[in-house]
């Protein structure tokens, strides 16, 4: 993957991250800070994951990049996104060499699918950090 081609996909997640929680900040519903958006930064991490677009390391650096800026949005620890991300865009990478992903239902599964998965590991690591902060067992 070329610099210019990392740096656009990286400011592309960005910008839609500061679209995303503005408009979470000025919704009308009183109700709207408990509802989740959708997670722009894992689908471009899955887009150039499963794509095959750049290699590995790039997947990689772009998936720390835009999850440090998910922490400082989120208000999380630093490196919970990051960490997310990473394995998030480690697995699709994997995965991409035995999935053909073509078609809406198709590519709506996995990423279905990876957004299970991620969410499962941040509540995970986020529960493994501040266990206060999560469910108790």
């Amino acid at each position: 993957m070329s610099a210019g081609r990392a740096i656009a996909f990286f400011a592309v997640a960005w910008i839609a991250l500061v679209l995303l929680a503005a408009a979470q900040a000025v919704a009308p519903i009183h109700w709207a800070h408990r509802i989740p958006g959708p997670d722009v930064v894992l689908l471009v991490v899955l887009y150039l994951a499963l794509a095959g677009r750049g290699g590995l390391p790039g997947v990689c650096a772009i998936a720390l990049g835009l999850g440090w800026f998910a922490d400082l949005f989120a208000g999380s620890e630093k490196g919970l996104h990051m960490i997310v991300y990473a394995v998030a865009g480690l697995a699709a990478r994997g995965a991409s060499s035995r999935l053909l992903v073509r078609g809406g239902p198709f590519v709506a599964a996995v990423a279905g699918l990876f957004a299970l998965g991620a969410g499962a590991l941040l509540v995970g690591l986020r529960t493994s950090l501040a266990p206060s902060l999560g469910w108790s067992a």
